[in-house]
């Protein structure tokens, strides 16, 4: 008897998290493709190695009652998949990886122990059946109950240093206001894609075309904008920061604390996708090299087609459990993270709104043939055995690759932008470069001539924002603004913006580097 109660209890413990993740996804109306079949394989592949276990342990410690050790192993797996909730409870309050594992750890310990010596009584295992039963029965509450939907939507704080010229401009009325919904937001960082006249400049192309084509799809096309930082870590985090993470001044430890903070802003836990988030908004994420992919703070992760079995379903399920504290990094897929990747994913997201941050790394890594077919390859950066500038060979063929890689993903973006304003009624579109190329500036060297400072710090910007909020664009804005820009248009008012400056910084080095002021074109 002892021994059927013990596999009751751990089927049923067993089912409930994969029960209670059907139904959230059914009543929340998620868009990862839910896959029943794929769900019962795997709580039948849990409740099967369980069951395993617990009959392994069972017959190693024979003395001890079967149904005590299902005890311990049923509420073992409850505490695991309840991991994913406690850790975003931490996260909230600036605690990550190694602490989440700490308390996790310590939490699970004693109430394990706990259990254990409740389950000395012959009834208590019995009792467990029923708390079972009835966390079976919570989890189905959704589909009888209707959702309640948030109304609130606290205002962001920012701060009030804007030029004179946009805090006298009269403010839009809310876009929700004016039209009863909110507008699906597309960020798109293009890794190392130069400004137009430096492309010119560097490679002799001509990317004016393109650019008229964003124009004439309503986009406000900067030709002489900066990045605030020449590095992805720096210039990603303070444009998702809304702010400079390292002011004029001050140094950044490339290996310490500075870069790790820099790293979880870039995945997801920063002050815009936050905003976002109290304005009803889902986070989808989509990156094509391992410091831009997905982070775990994403409602849904865009993914290149794995070699893998892992889908959406299988890690979203994995982040409900500690193997959320190692990092999703895919290393190997069948193909490239390209806009035609991205096109395909939005075409079956569910209603809006969304915000959608999409970080490819085109063309900083070779990622189109010369028939702008994908290169089949792994992820991230082709493996230079030299640094370009210092090889005439490999400088030419890697300008050649980057310049084939500009010719190929323009056309490809321009089908993603158009499949957008096809689908979303007056989208919000921002497509930018984190930073430009390098094939002029050697980093060894402490100072930036002219012509190596325009190079990197050059950079595509083109925003589209509904007509009423396009007057606050304005030549010579930098990214840490973008959003402050995007908010201020959703919220109805007039934006409050930092000062657009560029800032020098040491690369990669060992000692921390100092970021100094440099001066921008306007």
């Amino acid at each position: 008897m002892r021994s059927i109660i013990g596999i009751t209890v751990i089927v049923l413990f067993g089912a409930w998290p994969f029960l209670h993740f059907a139904v959230q996804n059914v009543t929340l109306h998620t868009d990862i493709g839910l896959s029943l079949p794929r769900l019962l394989g795997a709580a039948v592949g849990l409740i099967a190695v369980t069951l395993a276990l617990w009959l392994a342990v069972s017959l190693l410690f024979r003395r001890i009652p079967a149904d005590r050790w299902a005890a311990v192993i049923g509420v073992g797996i409850v505490a695991a998949f309840l991991f994913g909730a406690m850790a975003a409870v931490m996260q909230e309050h600036g605690y990550f990886r190694y602490v989440q594992a700490a308390v996790w750890s310590l939490v699970s310990t004693v109430l394990l122990v706990i259990v254990w010596m409740l389950s000395k009584s012959p009834n208590f295992s019995r009792k467990l059946v029923i708390v079972a039963v009835a966390l079976n029965l919570f989890a189905l509450i959704p589909l009888v109950l209707p959702q309640a939907e948030s109304t609130a939507e606290p205002e962001l704080k920012t701060a009030s240093e804007a030029p004179a010229a946009n805090r006298a401009d009269p403010a839009p009325r809310s876009l929700d206001a004016a039209k009863g919904r909110r507008p699906n937001v597309y960020f798109f960082v293009f890794d190392e894609y130069a400004r137009a006249d430096q492309l010119k400049a560097v490679l002799n192309l001509d990317n004016g075309p393109f650019l008229d084509a964003l124009a004439q799809r309503g986009f406000f096309v900067g030709r002489r904008n900066y990045a605030n930082f020449p590095a992805t870590l720096l210039s990603v985090s303070s444009t998702l920061s809304m702010n400079l993470i390292v002011p004029a001044g001050e140094v950044f430890d490339w290996w310490g604390d500075g870069a790790r903070n820099a790293k979880r802003l870039i995945d997801g836990y920063n002050p815009v996708v936050d905003k976002f988030r109290r304005l009803g908004y889902r986070y989808i994420h989509g990156g094509g090299e391992s410091y831009v992919r997905c982070g775990n703070a994403e409602d849904r992760c865009i993914r290149a087609k794995a070699v893998t079995w892992v889908t959406e379903q299988e890690r979203l399920l994995m982040l409900m459990t500690p193997l959320r504290l190692f990092r999703y990094r895919l290393r190997f897929a069948a193909e490239k993270f390209t806009p035609t990747v991205v096109k395909h994913a939005l075409g079956g997201l569910t209603p809006g709104p969304h915000f959608v941050y999409g970080h490819f790394m085109i063309p900083r890594s070779s990622v189109y043939q010369d028939d702008c077919t994908t290169v089949a390859a792994l992820d991230g950066l082709m493996g230079v055995a030299a640094v370009p500038r210092h090889d005439p060979a490999l400088m030419r063929q890697r300008k050649k690759r980057y310049a084939n890689d500009i010719k190929c993903v323009n056309p490809a973006l321009l089908e993603l932008v158009d499949q957008i304003l096809a689908t979303d009624q007056d989208p919000i579109i921002i497509i930018q470069s984190d930073h430009g190329p390098t094939y002029l500036h050697d980093w060894s060297r402490p100072d930036w001539p002219d012509d190596e400072f325009k190079e990197r710090y050059g950079i595509l910007n083109a925003i589209r924002l509904p007509q009423p909020c396009r007057r606050h664009l304005y030549a010579g804005m930098t990214p840490v603004n973008t959003f402050r820009i995007v908010f201020a248009c959703l919220d109805g008012r007039r934006p409050e913006l930092v000062p657009d400056i560029s800032l020098i910084v040491g690369y990669y080095s060992r000692n921390p580097a100092r970021v100094q002021r440099a001066g921008t074109e306007n």
